[in-house]
């Protein structure tokens, strides 16, 4: 074997044996985590998402309260984001968020159907020092990974009795992960280059299914108290993982990952209603991986670096929905604030789960009549990284606009 070949031989091993990162543009732990996906409305909360601002209003990410919507809606929404890691400088991206479009079937029932994006990376690392047994060599190595997964929900909404309401969502979940690292070496104390470039490709292929169950109801006290319940069972997770080499001799090895094993997520929330105006929400939410089942949970290794059984989060909001009395646009806006405290499902952590806190801040319009949709969020928090003593910052900010109505004309019907 050659010293190229050897060295090749080397960067390989340490470059496709680090697991595939990043949930954000910067974050290098928790691909898998897929945060539950949510409108304008849910982030200005905190991320809250079984509970809506209004005790009669409805929530994107809920099934069980779309049977409120009064007239067809159209959902839109877009998000700036900006990622801070240490020395690795900053990222940021603008794009799309969410698009749902919901149809009411009555004043008991309503049907939905959406598009989201559920996880995403783009990103760039590099630094410029390699060890062997006898020489150092300078050189350059530079990390890429660019994908995500996003997520196609079915969903209906039925209120079976005058204070209980349930959902039901199907979520189609598919996208990729590519991972391209690149080696070049340059010979001590000359510009030249010693080798040709090493590079290595790898790429997960996700395919997968999970059930959403949802529930509203109002609890005590009476005609103040809301209860909210969201329960996702995973039916499947297929990984295709695709490695290219381009060395001396450019090899390809595919392999088919089966029924890979899926977190389970239970979320609940209770909502208590301070006069007209004013509510105080609160929601707790668990993840834990499914046992048996025949599933190698030791693939999960394969993609994700190291996994956890289980990981805990919390959540409060504050909100001022108005009424119609109030007579300037002030006092006639929506306002949010939230609180998050949460865990990573997956990480690289030998020291237990990483964990998120964030403050996030919302404000909405609502049209009188139709109730068209303008909302905004801005959200700032911190993570945990498996790099000692560094903290990943991030901010959004986004917009939702829905429109109701206007755009699809229907004929009368009478409603139930």
């Amino acid at each position: 074997m050659s010293a190229y070949s050897a060295l090749a031989a080397v960067f390989m091993a340490l470059c496709l044996s680090v697991p595939a990162r990043g949930q954000s543009a910067l974050e290098w732990v928790g691909f898998g985590a897929l945060p539950a996906a949510s409108d304008i409305v849910s982030q200005g909360m905190g991320g809250i998402t079984t509970l809506s601002d209004d005790a009669a209003g409805w929530l994107a990410s809920m099934p069980a309260t779309w049977h409120n919507i009064r007239a067809t809606q159209l959902l839109v929404s877009l998000e700036a984001s900006e990622f801070r890691l240490g020395s690795l400088g900053v990222n940021n991206r603008v794009g799309p968020q969410n698009f749902q479009f919901l149809m009411h079937a009555g004043r008991r029932s309503a049907f939905g159907i959406a598009l989201r994006p559920v996880s995403r990376v783009a990103a760039v690392f590099s630094d410029s020092l390699f060890n062997l047994p006898q020489d150092t060599l300078l050189h350059v190595q530079s990390r890429s990974a660019t994908g995500g997964i996003s997520a196609l929900i079915l969903g209906y909404s039925r209120r079976v009795r005058p204070t209980v309401a349930l959902g039901l969502a199907l979520n189609v979940q598919f996208g990729t992960l590519t991972e391209i690292d690149t080696l070049t070496f340059e010979e001590p104390g000359s510009w030249g280059v010693l080798f040709p470039p090493i590079f290595a490709e790898r790429r997960l292929e996700f395919k997968g299914r999970t059930v959403g169950l949802s529930l509203a109801a109002d609890v005590p006290p009476k005609s103040r108290g809301n209860l909210g319940i969201q329960l996702t069972l995973p039916l499947a997770l297929n990984i295709i993982e695709v490695k290219n080499y381009a060395t001396d001799q450019a090899t390809r090895d595919s392999v088919r990952h089966n029924d890979i094993g899926s977190p389970i997520s239970l979320a609940a929330g209770y909502g208590l209603r301070l006069g007209r105006r004013l509510r105080l929400l609160a929601e707790v939410g668990l993840t834990r991986l499914p046992q048996g089942g025949g599933r190698d949970l030791g693939d999960l290794d394969l993609v994700f670096g190291k996994h956890l059984e289980s990981a805990r989060s919390v959540r409060l909001a504050w909100t001022y929905s108005p009424t119609r009395e109030e007579p300037i646009l002030p006092a006639r806006l929506h306002y949010r604030m939230g609180f998050t405290y949460g865990q990573y499902y997956l990480s690289d952590s030998q020291n237990g789960p990483l964990a998120e806190i964030a403050l996030s801040i919302g404000i909405g319009f609502r049209s009188p009549r139709i109730r068209h949709r303008f909302d905004v969020a801005f959200l700032a928090g911190q993570r945990d990284t498996f790099l000692p003593e560094v903290r990943e910052e991030f901010y959004r900010f986004s917009i939702g606009v829905s429109t109701a109505e206007l755009w699809f004309v229907r004929p009368n019907k009478k409603w139930d």
